[in-house]
């Protein structure tokens, strides 16, 4: 049976505090390791800030979607949720697949912290996000967003990268 659209937001929701608490933990360590050149991108290297922040952010967040959908078929939020992922065949993702559907989703949040580090005076996004907001690559990465959420409530409630990953999102 298809998942309600607002009881997946929830689910990614209670992930994405465990994910704030991630990110408080990490943000203090770079902060530690890169001292405060970190907050405003002087001082720093962009690709070695991206660098930092794809292995200390995007990759742990990533594995832990993939790792926890693959070996027990849904995150913690879907579980409290009673939400469950599966193949379209109705069995539990492989790892592969847990790993394809989790990269294409935070694709675009991967795309917009390059963009920060790369498009010129992106990194100013720390201090004075205007600016910034109004490139396009930024704008393209927040329409994506949306049009994963947007997703949810049309048809059969499918994202682009469960069609990719040829996997649903269910009630248990």
């Amino acid at each position: 049976m298809k998942a309600w659209p607002l009881r997946r937001l929830t689910a990614y929701a209670v992930d994405s505090m465990l994910i704030m608490l991630l990110v408080a933990a990490l943000l203090f360590i770079n902060l530690v390791l890169l001292g405060a050149s970190f907050a405003d991108g002087t001082g720093s290297e962009p690709w070695r800030a991206h660098l930092i922040g794809f292995l200390s952010l995007t990759l742990p967040v990533v594995l832990y979607f993939a790792g926890t959908e693959a070996a027990f078929g849904a995150t913690l939020g879907k579980k409290l949720l009673g939400l469950e992922v599966s193949t379209t065949e109705g069995t539990k993702p492989g790892a592969g697949a847990a790993f394809l559907r989790n990269v294409v989703k935070f694709l675009p949040w991967e795309i917009n912290h390059m963009a920060m580090w790369y498009v010129p005076e992106g990194h100013r996004l720390f201090i004075d996000p205007m600016p910034t907001l109004n490139t396009g690559v930024q704008v393209a990465c927040l329409l994506a967003g949306l049009a994963y959420v947007l997703t949810l409530f049309i048809g059969s409630g499918r994202t682009p990268y469960d069609r990719i990953a040829k996997t649903v999102v269910a009630k248990q």
